[in-house]
């Protein structure tokens, strides 16, 4: 075996841009169950935009509110994914769920220009603002992407008789979006 080195890292140069490491503001929501942010992207006006999934229900305060999340049996409840957007003020601008009956989540968010593009996976349906989708399958990754208003703009899905999700998200150059996941067996 060889020893584990000991010697400290060196000092981090000083960030000729101002930074100092010293939190600007925070901000909170959640509920009484499980709430997961699994992804962040900063858009070029400085807002920032927060994917994830909670279950039970999210409460993201003031005028925004609380969101439930639907469940066939109260005591297991269904995850639902989410998807906000916090001003550079710090302050939650907006916030939007997707979800149905069953375990669904968003893992990551990108954005680029005037669009919002969440990703993640969901089983059996999904209703994202006037949107349902149906899966393939057992359950099947889903691209969802939104106006910086947060009105659901087009959603589309992915899948096979097994499971498969998305797992990350980024825009390209010239306008397009390279999406990351899995799946089993086969995917249509």
């Amino acid at each position: 075996k060889k020893p584990v080195d000991t010697t400290p890292l060196p000092p981090l140069p000083k960030d000729s841009g101002g930074a100092t490491g010293t939190p600007l503001r925070a901000l909170g929501f959640g509920g009484l169950g499980i709430d997961a942010a699994r992804g962040l992207a900063v858009d070029d006006k400085g807002a920032t935009y927060v994917a994830g999934y909670f279950d039970a229900d999210l409460d993201f305060g003031g005028t925004i509110g609380k969101a439930t999340a639907p469940a066939k049996d109260p005591k297991t409840p269904a995850t639902q994914g989410y998807l906000g957007k916090v001003n550079p003020d710090g302050k939650l601008a907006w916030a939007q769920t997707f979800g149905a009956e069953r375990d669904d989540v968003a893992n990551a968010v990108a954005v680029k220009g005037d669009t919002v593009v969440v990703v993640g996976s969901f089983l059996d349906t999904i209703k994202i603002g006037e949107l349902t989708k149906k899966a393939s399958g057992s359950d099947d990754a889903i691209v969802i992407a939104y106006n910086r208003e947060g009105v659901a703009q087009w959603a589309w899905n992915i899948g096979g008789i097994d499971s498969d999700g998305a797992n990350s998200i980024a825009a390209t150059p010239d306008g397009g979006w390279v999406i990351g996941g899995s799946f089993s067996r086969t995917v249509e």
